[in-house]
């Protein structure tokens, strides 16, 4: 069993016809198996033994073990002229890495069920998801493609029945179902998951669930947009971040540092992308089992997530494109460049917005 976004369904993967394929910029990754395997291949050794080197202290030997150093041009060395792979080409997919077959998928199980999710990263997958409203999550009777799993959870804990792991489902539903309402504006939203955060950090584990029932987004509304000092703190976070090494994303980054004109920005068309900024928020919060991400607290998971929606949204603004097409691509190189960034996460923790 299988649980994803109706949206994502009819995801394929578009080869060479991307923009900005998952074979560039990147570093890539062999599970043990393939490593070894491509290794001995003579289609294959050579290249290997160029450009791959084993990473014998890994922790997770399925997924990177084996390590690729992409050449000068940011191009996997099994990358063609074609902008195909040539290790598919000529042994078929079942020769490819874990992770390169998976990509962008990504799975998570919950009380044994997989839960897939498509990498942002991917403009193939940020158009298919984001950009269909609403959210829809399913679950179909398939397996995956690869038993390849990023976390698991599981929400009935037998030796105490009062963990709040037992509400994921109860605060997804309440959450997703106020991202999802026509009826508020992104900024307004944000907001309320603000109050509702605070309120939530008070109550008794033993009383959440009932908590969560009874709740009312619609009591108190505050507006959480990028004033002037959110504004200021969002470059100061930037600059320390540096260069995210995608290059467009980084001509950007360098225009925000430069101009920093906090009244020059259209702000005021923001609200034309609330749509796909709750689809994005969802998504998130679904690939990362929110509010159970790896933090302290459930207000720090919130805080998180907030925090990459406000830098993307500066960005955005930034870009000055509104379109469908513009904003798609600013997701896409937000996910790729600056998510990807070691540098971006650390600095995450010390930004307070």
């Amino acid at each position: 069993m299988i649980r994803f976004f109706k949206q994502g369904m009819d995801f394929k993967c578009i080869a060479s016809k991307c923009t900005d394929s998952c074979c560039t910029g990147w570093d890539i990754t062999f599970d043990k198996t393939t490593y070894e395997h491509l290794s001995k291949d003579p289609c294959f050794k050579e290249t290997m033994a160029d450009f791959a080197y084993s990473n014998d202290t890994t922790s997770r030997p399925n997924i990177n073990y084996g390590i690729i150093s992409c050449e000068k041009d940011e191009r996997c060395p099994f990358l063609d002229t074609d902008d195909l792979c040539t290790i598919q080409k000529k042994k078929g997919e079942d020769a490819l890495s874990n992770v390169c077959a998976l990509y962008p998928r990504y799975y998570n199980t919950v009380d044994g069920i997989y839960e897939e999710s498509l990498s942002l990263a991917c403009i193939e997958a940020t158009e298919k998801l984001l950009f269909r409203s609403p959210l829809e999550l399913v679950e179909i009777d398939r397996s995956p493609k690869r038993d390849l799993v990023i976390a698991t959870m599981e929400t009935q804990n037998h030796d105490d029945n009062t963990s709040d792991m037992n509400c994921l489902y109860e605060f997804r539903k309440h959450v997703f179902e106020l991202l999802k309402n026509p009826l508020y504006t992104f900024n307004e939203k944000l907001g309320m998951l603000l109050i509702f955060h605070e309120y939530i950090e008070t109550i008794d584990k033993q009383k959440l669930k009932l908590a969560l029932e009874n709740h009312d987004f619609g009591d108190k509304k505050i507006n959480l947009g990028i004033d002037e000092n959110t504004h200021g703190k969002l470059l100061d976070f930037l600059k320390k971040v540096g260069q995210s090494g995608h290059n467009e994303l980084d001509t950007l980054i360098t225009k925000c540092l430069e101009d920093s004109d906090y009244h020059g920005l259209q702000l005021d068309k923001l609200p034309s992308i609330d749509g796909v900024m709750s689809n994005y928020l969802i998504h998130q919060m679904f690939k990362e089992l929110y509010p159970f991400i790896n933090m302290h607290n459930k207000m720090d998971a919130f805080q998180y997530l907030l925090k990459k929606v406000q830098i993307l949204r500066l960005l955005i603004a930034y870009d000055g494109h509104f379109d469908d097409q513009s904003v798609a691509r600013m997701i896409q190189m937000y996910s790729k460049g600056l998510e990807h960034h070691a540098v971006f996460h650390y600095e995450l923790e010390d930004l307070k917005l």
